[in-house]
């Protein structure tokens, strides 16, 4: 069975600036089944519970967070799960909760509002016994740096050119 993906956001108002940045396009350009929540662990700590400890039985791989501020999302479900928890702080406010962790309690965290990167991170770990998912991703990034070498090269003759 393919792992899946959690990803629990802790408001809202955090989902257009992942979108953005293309943690979902990259997830679904890839072919990993998403299942995104929004729970805060401050308004909504029994479903951030439920969520996070019932994450492994229903098939997920890894978890995403996203919360800004004092993120305690992050750690919360960290110390709930074995699984994997990738920590976007959304905001420099909530870099230091994200990597803030006391010994123990484990989140790997990616850059501010990187949705993406926390995206290819995820695939990784699900990749490291999955050969298939490990191409797709591969020629996902290939195409990628393909189109930004293309643009620099045409933002090269722009200016150039003016």
């Amino acid at each position: 069975m393919q792992k899946k993906v959690l990803i629990i956001v802790g408001s809202h108002t955090d989902l257009p600036t992942l979108e953005k940045k293309e943690l979902f396009k990259f997830l679904k350009d890839v072919g990993i089944v998403v299942e995104l929540e929004v729970a805060s662990a401050h308004r909504d700590p029994d479903e951030v519970r439920e969520l996070a400890t019932n994450a492994q039985e229903k098939g997920f791989g890894v978890i995403i967070t996203a919360a800004g501020m004092s993120n305690a999302l992050s750690g919360v479900v960290s110390s709930l799960t074995t699984l994997p928890v990738i920590g976007i702080p959304m905001g420099e406010k909530a870099v230091y909760p994200t990597v803030g962790m006391p010994p123990g309690t484990c989140v790997l965290t990616v850059d501010v509002d990187a949705g993406l990167n926390a995206a290819i991170g995820a695939t990784k770990i699900l990749a490291i016994d999955d050969n298939a998912l490990r191409e797709r991703m591969i020629l996902w990034l290939e195409l990628r740096n393909k189109e930004k070498k293309v643009a620099a090269a045409e933002a090269v003759k722009q200016i150039i050119n003016n």
